[in-house]
């Protein structure tokens, strides 16, 4: 079995990036658990915990555009305003939290 190759490969551009990120996230001990579309198709849901036994401050962005970030529940309905500042959502969790944050 050989790797497919296309069009941009053969003339020697490349097709996509080396490496890509949806997001960034800074902060020790703050983990993406999942990242996925809306159920309603309307914005990205980022998940993201805490492992540490104390609070942990941070920050996240999507690389994308967005106009408004929310904390919603399991089910994505929403439960407040997001913490933003120069473009990132600001993240102050408690120890082992799990928190929902939906980009629009």
């Amino acid at each position: 079995m050989r790797a497919c190759r296309n069009k941009a490969d053969v003339e020697g551009k490349e097709a996509l990036p080396a490496s890509a990120s949806q997001l960034e996230l800074k902060g020790k001990g703050l983990h993406v658990t999942g990242l996925k579309r809306a159920e309603d198709g309307n914005g990205k849901v980022v998940r993201l915990y805490n492992t540490l036994d104390r609070r942990a401050k941070g920050r996240v962005r999507l690389t994308e555009r967005w106009r408004r970030a929310d904390v919603v529940d399991m089910k994505e309905d929403r439960l407040g305003p997001a913490d933003v500042s120069d473009g990132w959502l600001r993240l102050d969790l408690r120890r082992n939290e799990i928190v929902t944050l939906r980009f629009r």
